[in-house]
């Protein structure tokens, strides 16, 4: 039995041993934005900061992950739109300052393509997301590329949605916005 056990636990330490913690490099991370209306091509875009984020891996998967977004960092070269952005009737960034990530399941590092799997939490609601990613080593860091179609009305942001009011023609603003994102994580000091 005391075998069994040891072995089992040399298991866990050699396991342990081959893990190792990244941190987001939020200086040489960008994320940004894109909207449209719901009836012509007319798109609008800006930028968007991330704040903080860890990764693990573990040999060639990601195992454990999870970003912060400075939800109050949202930009665009128009004043009135950032404004609006900020307001109650899509983000409310005073109440809710920050979109959190967090990973549910684990990402092959092989091949390069991957879908990250995982919570998204925005205005105080979570939901289940899949955004399709690419993982790359860029000398000791890990550079996380993709893009992701999110719903607004499933995080309660109905502000002239086609959806839920009739008869908005020209004011009328898509469900989805696309998030694009370019992450480098570095290994943790210590690493």
């Amino acid at each position: 039995m005391k075998a069994h056990f040891f072995i089992f636990l040399c298991l866990i330490l050699a396991s342990a041993a081959y893990a190792q913690n990244y941190r987001l490099n939020q200086a040489r991370s960008t994320m940004a934005w894109a909207g449209k209306a719901a009836f012509s091509s007319y798109t609008l875009s800006g930028a968007i900061q991330p704040r903080a984020g860890t990764l693990v891996r573990n040999q060639e998967r990601i195992t454990e992950a999870s970003l912060s977004i400075d939800m109050q960092s949202i930009r665009s070269d128009i004043a009135q739109l950032e404004q609006h952005l900020h307001s109650a009737d899509f983000f409310e960034v005073q109440r809710f300052p920050e979109a959190v990530f967090v990973l549910q399941r684990p990402v092959s590092l092989g091949g390069g393509e991957a879908m990250a799997s995982g919570s998204l939490t925005i205005k105080g609601i979570t939901r289940e997301e899949e955004i399709p990613l690419s993982v790359r080593p860029e000398g000791k860091a890990l550079v996380l590329e993709g893009r992701a179609l999110l719903d607004r009305t499933a995080y309660g942001i109905y502000y002239n949605s086609p959806n839920f009011f009739e008869g908005l023609k020209q004011e009328a603003i898509a469900d989805t916005f696309e998030l694009s994102f370019r992450l480098v994580f570095e290994p943790a000091e210590g690493e």
